[in-house]
């Protein structure tokens, strides 16, 4: 007897933790389309639209920021993106030092697509600088910049 109410209360306890596990993954879950819905399109995170799509962005503006860029990350939401800001229009090269995932890179001038390279793996050992000077350059998750086009606006929301 006292055998079959001891397998009871472990059976209840995994219970419990599955329920809990549920509900805080649900939490999670809540907490991310909140931050994307109400903070990304609501303009209290910088943002960009680039081929009708709105980028939550993080900007990379100082030497060290850019240095560091998303190395050592394992990805990115899908609507976010780092940007690269520099002082003045040059010949901006890029590699995928210390990357984990692939990436689109978006080479901006003007406020204008000048440059794209597609869908660069992580271990890529080239250093990627096009023949156009750029003041800014894009980083979105690869194949995020399928349908964009040189010439694409870029448009700054916040």
């Amino acid at each position: 007897m006292m055998m079959q109410k001891y397998h009871f209360r472990y059976g209840l306890s995994w219970a419990v933790i599955s329920v809990v596990s549920i509900v805080c993954v649900c939490v999670v879950l809540l907490f991310v389309r909140w931050f994307i819905v109400e903070r990304v399109l609501s303009g209290k995170t910088p943002s960009l639209m680039i081929g009708g799509t709105t980028y939550a962005i993080e900007l990379a503006s100082t030497d060290i920021e850019r240095t560091r860029g998303l190395s050592h990350r394992d990805g990115l939401c899908s609507v976010c993106g780092m940007l690269f800001i520099f002082d003045a229009p040059d010949f901006q090269s890029f590699w995928m030092m210390d990357m984990r995932f692939p990436l689109d890179i978006i080479w901006i001038s003007e406020r204008h697509v000048v440059h794209i390279e597609h869908r660069i793996q992580a271990d890529d050992k080239r250093i990627l600088r096009p023949d156009v000077k750029a003041d800014m350059v894009l980083e979105l998750n690869a194949g995020a910049a399928d349908n964009l086009a040189i010439g694409e606006s870029v448009v700054f929301l916040r």
